[in-house]
């Protein structure tokens, strides 16, 4: 289930709009539905025996609720009855000489690995695949480009680190429960908006990023420049330059994933000022992981030139 807020404000506007979108793609890719995953969004650190827990109030019921919806005051940690669980954390907002308000936050994720399809895979298509990555991914990939204003600046998956908000007794057997079959990760978050704006169901509405389309010339060198850089957004710079291969792979500068993944792509695609069209067999362009595979034709040559037009959220 996808426990929301009937009127968020400030940033909880935004976690809302994040956690609503975030829950739609992991329900269609993951396989999972209300009964299997609940989702919550921006929680209380309450005080406990011996420490704190993560507790969301749920305006429905008025009363703090655990990872499976009862109101037993036992935190958000691992349910054996639920194949996901997730929430999200926030430290305090902090306002520049601007007025715009940066906010750190933390979304954690506890997954059972076996009861959901990671990267949409199906059961058979598991096999050898190490699928903690896969649905890390399916995350973080969703984010970077549909984070309604939040970008992603870290990945935490050992369980003490993911959970170093939190402590006492009920962290302690979360720290020992069996992980075999079960994921515990984190992503750190930022947050920039406007505290001006959103104040309210009467108030002006914040504007939501524009997603725009930016074309991505790249080019095929045999000594590629690390420092040869293209802007995308506000606050990403992506590699211009790539050695000869089978594959292509535009990344972000620090950042070993293809900055195309999950993104929405444009066809048709440019190569060596042809098009190549979507629905061409030779195109083995995948969304999922934002990778270009030319090995049936030959790979990418020095001196070749690709161009990509991909929808580029204006804040990330």
């Amino acid at each position: 289930m996808n426990y929301l807020l009937p009127n968020p404000t400030g940033e909880d506007f935004f976690v809302q709009g994040l956690q609503t979108g975030l829950y739609n793609r992991l329900c269609t890719t993951w396989g999972v539905d209300d009964s299997s995953y609940n989702s919550f969004g921006r929680v209380q650190r309450t005080k406990a025996e011996k420490g704190y827990v993560p507790e969301f109030y749920d305006p429905d019921t008025q009363q703090y609720v655990s990872s499976n919806g009862d109101s037993t005051l036992g935190g958000l940690f691992f349910d054996d009855r639920l194949a996901a669980v997730s929430f999200m954390g926030i430290a305090s907002p902090e306002r520049n000489d601007r007025g715009i308000c940066a906010v750190k936050a933390r979304i954690i994720f506890f997954v059972n690995l076996s009861n959901i399809t990671p990267g949409g895979l199906t059961k058979q298509q598991q096999a050898g695949q190490r699928l903690d990555e896969v649905a890390i991914n399916d995350v973080r990939n969703y984010i970077q480009a549909n984070g309604y204003n939040f970008t992603v600046q870290g990945i935490h998956r050992n369980i003490e680190k993911v959970l170093e908000w939190y402590n006492g007794t009920l962290k302690d057997r979360a720290l020992l429960d069996n992980m075999n079959e079960k994921l515990c990760f984190a992503i750190d978050l930022e947050l920039r908006y406007n505290p001006m704006l959103n104040r309210g169901a009467t108030k002006q509405q914040q504007l939501m990023p524009t997603l725009i389309p930016q074309s991505l010339k790249l080019y095929i060198v045999d000594s590629p420049d690390p420092n040869s850089k293209i802007q995308v957004g506000l606050n990403k710079w992506i590699q211009k330059e790539y050695a000869p291969g089978n594959t292509l792979k535009p990344m972000a500068t620090g950042d070993g994933n293809s900055f195309l993944a999950g993104r929405k792509v444009l066809y048709p695609f440019t190569y060596d000022n042809g098009a190549i069209q979507e629905d061409e067999g030779y195109n083995q362009y995948n969304e999922v992981t934002g990778i270009w595979d030319r090995t049936a034709q030959g790979g990418f040559n020095a001196g070749d030139k690709v161009t990509i037009t991909v929808l580029v959220n204006q804040f990330n």
